[in-house]
């Protein structure tokens, strides 16, 4: 008999972006018979087995600091980073108080829904001195005390004081188990999904070849673990909601998000860009040592988002990721080939209009500098990468490269790669068609 499960990592304040993933699962008709968690997964899995999206959607969308912590002369809305809630643990003396926390759980959690439902959970927490993990699933619980063992799996210790129940203190489950993958699997999982937070937290070992496990992590930054913000979480919930459509072949992209059947009509620019790059790089198979070192750069920064070089009907679109990023174009919308390439010709008009490259860029009177042994450190930050972006398209203008010319190019490959690649697009692009949007 196959069972579904979900298994939530810890992450602290990341934990928004599960509640994003969740909301997709219940979309394509993933509906869990088994949920894990730890730590805010636990939180966030008492609101999977409550069926109760809403409370958590108003319980992330409406987060802060004081609902977490409090010191008891600090006023914790100050802190705006780890090492800002650093330094108030460090000047109190003491962790900070879970009363605001628990006050939230006592809030949302209802444990007789919990144990009503038939979804089996449990969840993972640590006991103190002497340290011992503690797996427990809510059969064995005693009544009224669920709340109690969700506190304990998220008592972040040090930043909060550990959590009593009885004499026995306990602390966050991730110091033992923060991807409780086993326990789903002790209860018949057969197909699971785990919804990564990649926080800190040692992750138990498992074999188990009869779970087909699909993994749903993030290339976006989530934040920083312990600092709670309402509006970072409700842009995570987002990226939650988009990553785990991608994983289930809804939705296509890594970074943007583009309608599916995209990479299909991105891929009659594959051509292109293959012209363009030989027209940088020999066909040659053995060329200069500089040559062979900024190919390379360009081959492993794809080698980094599973691609190969310009096939599979996949670089194009992801360049464009790259060069929708360089070009700040926003992340959190859902895109067809021609919104993302309208939106990204237009922004690099922009810019080139402006003509602030040609004014920045003069490689020629630097390129010795630059291969010195601390030259490439010393300018990697010199440039603002749309500008360089805008160079590199002047150059790739001219019909034929002359050596200088490719020379420079090489440079920016071992420098800024992403910068190449979508110069490479953006040209590519407007070689194609000189108007994206008539092209769909």
């Amino acid at each position: 008999m196959s069972k579904k499960a979900i298994v939530l990592c810890g992450g602290g304040a990341k934990g928004a972006y599960q509640i994003g993933a969740w909301n997709a699962l219940r979309k394509i008709g993933f509906n869990p018979d088994i949920v894990t968690g730890t730590s805010v997964g636990a939180l966030n899995g008492c609101f999977i087995v409550m069926n109760d999206f809403k409370k958590a959607y108003d319980v992330w969308s409406k987060i802060n600091m004081e609902n977490i912590f409090s010191f008891d002369s600090i006023d914790i809305t100050k802190a705006k980073s780890m090492n800002d809630l650093t330094k108030m643990l460090i000047k109190s003396g003491e962790s900070a108080s879970y009363e605001p926390l628990k006050n939230l759980i006592d809030e949302c959690i209802n444990e007789d829904k919990i144990r009503n439902s038939k979804i089996e959970f449990g969840f993972v927490t640590t006991q103190f001195m002497p340290l011992k993990k503690i797996e427990i699933y809510k059969e064995d619980i005693p009544y009224g005390q669920i709340k109690d063992y969700v506190m304990a799996s998220s008592a972040c210790y040090p930043y909060m004081k550990s959590y009593s129940i009885g004499k026995t203190k306990y602390i966050d489950g991730g110091l033992f188990d923060n991807m409780p993958i086993e326990m789903a699997i002790k209860k018949g999982a057969t197909d699971i999904v785990v919804i990564d937070l990649k926080a800190i937290g040692s992750k138990s070992k498992f074999v188990n070849l009869n779970a087909n496990i699909t993994y749903i992590g993030t290339r976006y930054d989530l934040g920083e673990l312990m600092i709670f913000d309402n509006d970072n979480s409700i842009r995570n919930m987002k990226y939650g909601f988009y990553d785990t459509m991608k994983a289930f072949n809804k939705l296509e992209g890594n970074l943007y998000t583009f309608k599916k059947g995209t990479n299909i009509k991105s891929s009659k620019y594959e051509d292109e860009m293959d012209k363009c790059y030989k027209k940088i790089f020999s066909k040659l198979p053995v060329i200069s040592p500089f040559e062979a070192v900024a190919r390379n750069s360009i081959e492993e920064y794809l080698k980094k988002y599973n691609l190969e070089l310009f096939r599979l009907n996949s670089n194009v679109l992801s360049c464009i990721e790259f060069a929708a990023k360089i070009f700040n174009i926003d992340m959190l919308k859902v895109y067809s080939f021609s919104n993302i390439s309208n939106n990204l010709l237009k922004k690099y008009y922009i810019k080139r209009k402006e003509k602030d490259y040609v004014n920045i860029f003069n490689l020629r009177k630097v390129i010795n500098k630059l291969l010195k042994p601390d030259g490439i450190n010393n300018i990697k930050d010199t440039y603002e990468k749309d500008n360089l972006v805008c160079y590199i398209v002047s150059l790739l203008d001219k019909y034929i490269l002359d050596f200088n010319d490719k020379k420079e190019i090489w440079v920016f490959s071992v420098l800024a790669p992403d910068a190449v690649l979508s110069a490479i697009v953006i040209y590519a692009l407007i070689n194609k068609k000189n108007f994206i949007g008539r092209i769909l």
